[in-house]
């Protein structure tokens, strides 16, 4: 099986294996899922050419998300990740931006233990 990214994805991942479903798929769908979720080399970069309204045009690691992308996809990113990309974000944000990132932080993941 075969899953190819898209800005518009129809696949999260929940833990750090397992896809779920964003929506209802129908059987004869691509999958897809956004490959920046579990990507997290900060040189990695592709071009991208999945065709959808929102493209990014280039992809690239989790810390390279937009802050909007990532809390939409919140639920669907792994703890690892997660930490990975708040990290990054910590460092380049303001004490305004705080409690966002503290919210973030107490999402619970559908892997989450909560």
């Amino acid at each position: 099986m075969f899953i190819n990214h898209s800005c518009s994805p129809n696949l999260g991942v929940r833990g750090e294996r397992d896809f779920i479903a964003l929506h209802d798929i129908a059987p004869d769908a691509e999958l897809t899922f956004d490959y920046s979720i579990t990507e997290e080399e900060p040189e990695w970069r592709m071009e991208c050419r999945c065709g959808a309204q929102n493209c990014r045009g280039i992809i690239g690691p989790i810390q390279m998300l937009p802050y909007e992308i990532f809390l939409r996809y919140l639920p669907f990113i792994g703890g690892h990740f997660r930490r990975v990309y708040l990290r990054h974000r910590s460092r380049r944000t303001s004490h305004a931006n705080a409690g966002a990132l503290k919210y973030v932080e107490g999402v619970a993941a559908p892997d989450s233990k909560l």
